[in-house]
């Protein structure tokens, strides 16, 4: 909710909502920097996700089947 609400003060007057400077006034950032921000950034949940499932039949003491292994594969082509 924070992130959306400092999206739309920076859409609407092109400051931060909750980050301030040294001084104590609101950072300004514009909204096409943003924008550019957020698509610059490597969202993929798929790593994450491939170390989540290697902790977890770790803890198990179990091996995920080659055929469910999926992730590595879409991992490696994703790269």
């Amino acid at each position: 909710m924070d992130a959306l609400l400092d999206a739309v003060e920076i859409y609407f007057s092109g400051q931060r909502r909750n980050y301030r400077d040294s001084h104590g006034r609101p950072k300004k950032l514009d909204y096409d920097d943003m924008v550019f921000n957020a698509f610059a950034r490597d969202h993929r949940w798929i790593r994450p996700l491939r170390d989540y499932v290697a902790m977890y039949t770790h803890v198990l003491g179990a091996r995920l089947p080659d055929h469910l292994d999926a992730l590595r594969i879409l991992e490696e082509t994703a790269g």
